[in-house]
């Protein structure tokens, strides 16, 4: 669809220059949802991408309001930084449509403007977030979450020094949104600490405090997940980064009896039991046998998470010895393939990590099977594949084939 553009002439308080700036139509877009932080998708055009405008010469760049004759303090410190400046170099800023590339620029080139004309920290707060809703539309992950964080860093600052009384800054929302981007870049720990303010505040507004209130459940719920993750072998290579799997993670319950899938089914997730057993049950000849009863803290279907391999056993929740009137229902924590690839793309260097960890676990466990030792090293869900006894060598080349697995599996880069 071709969108309508609005063009007026503009001209640069700091080089002069006179230009035609556009912006769509309203029009030519309508809002259709908003993230919980705010992030707006539109239908057709999307007015985000023209909320800065920015001179195509010297690129000096700033909201409508605050397009204007400078403050003489700021003119030279401005065409300093922006004549040394690369940000604004790569992108025309002369066509009427925006790409995303272009977008991010203009926030990124605002945001100096703004910083070097020393506007308050909530301002340039605004335009982080902003940057980062752009990198979430174009699929990056990663630079979103640093955008992110340097949104939540900025907004925290000024929410700790206090807003001015003219200023028109709700405070509470803006607690409500720096509890918000903790929780989005997995620091499950200090969004609670947002959230249970506002729970707490006798002014937050209903909505507020309701919206506060589901995520402050919500953030509880993810860090148990993380305190159930991290003893988990095979995740040991996310570190830091265990936070943000958590909150991508879905916890759920299995009743007795019931089965969660069966031998040979297709596979992408992994889980880890939070109370309860299951039963591992192996299928041959058309009759299945028990041949394993998993507890809390123990953790299945590891190669379908990293590789998509079929699951290689049936598990049904439950020990498969009670009864299942009286036997309780199995808690379990899943870890989708969406999940586990938003964290590689945050992280590319978990992949690595973990190609590693399985790679050192079967070659352990082929060194042992060669002198009739139990094969110990891996866990259930890991040691699917019979390997001879390897070398360091072959170790190497078995962890690249694993790499490129779990690479191909994602759908990320080689």
């Amino acid at each position: 669809m071709t969108i309508q553009m609005v063009s007026r002439e503009v001209r640069c308080p700091l080089c002069s220059t006179t230009y035609t700036f556009y912006t769509p139509k309203a029009s030519s877009y309508s809002l259709v949802r908003r993230d919980s932080d705010h992030c707006p998708y539109y239908k057709d055009a999307n007015p985000i991408f023209y909320a800065i405008w920015v001179c195509p010469t010297c690129h000096f760049a700033a909201y409508k309001d605050d397009f204007r004759q400078l403050e003489m303090e700021s003119m030279t410190a401005l065409k300093e930084a922006l004549d040394s400046d690369t940000l604004g170099r790569a992108v025309s800023f002369q066509n009427p449509e925006r790409s995303l590339f272009a977008v991010l620029r203009s926030f990124q080139l605002a945001a100096l403007c703004y910083r070097i004309r020393k506007f308050p920290p909530e301002l340039v707060a605004g335009l982080a977030l902003r940057a980062g809703w752009i990198c979430r539309y174009s699929g990056e992950l990663r630079r979103e979450l640093g955008f992110l964080r340097e949104a939540q860093e900025l907004y925290q600052k000024a929410f700790d020094k206090g807003f001015r009384r003219d200023s028109q800054v709700d405070d509470l929302a803006v607690a409500f949104l720096i509890g918000e981007l903790k929780l989005r870049i997995g620091d499950i720990a200090g969004a609670q600490k947002y959230f249970m303010f506002l729970a707490q505040e006798s002014d937050t507004k209903d909505r507020l405090d309701r919206a506060a209130k589901d995520r402050l459940y919500e953030s509880k719920v993810a860090a148990r997940i993380c305190q159930l993750l991290e003893p988990v072998p095979l995740l040991a290579p996310i570190g830091e980064h265990l936070g943000l799997l958590a909150v991508y993670c879905e916890m759920f319950t299995l009743g007795p009896g019931k089965f969660l899938f069966r031998q040979g089914d297709p596979g992408e997730s992994m889980f880890v039991i939070a109370s309860g057993k299951v039963g591992v049950y192996r299928e041959h000849e058309g009759k299945a046998a028990l041949v394993r009863v998993l507890g809390p803290g123990e953790a299945f279907g590891e190669m379908s998470l990293l590789t998509g391999e079929q699951r290689s056993a049936t598990v049904i929740g439950g020990d498969g010895e009670s009864s299942a009137t009286t036997e309780p229902s199995v808690e379990l924590i899943q870890i989708h393939r969406t999940a586990f690839r938003n964290i590689l793309m945050a992280a590319p260097e978990v992949a690595q990590g973990m190609a590693n960890l399985v790679s050192r676990w079967r070659s352990a466990d082929a060194e042992r099977a060669t002198h009739s030792e139990p094969c110990t090293a891996c866990p259930p869900g890991v040691a699917e594949e019979a390997l001879p006894a390897t070398d360091g060598d072959v170790r190497v080349e078995l962890e690249s084939k694993i790499l490129a697995k779990i690479n191909n599996f994602l759908g990320l880069p080689k």
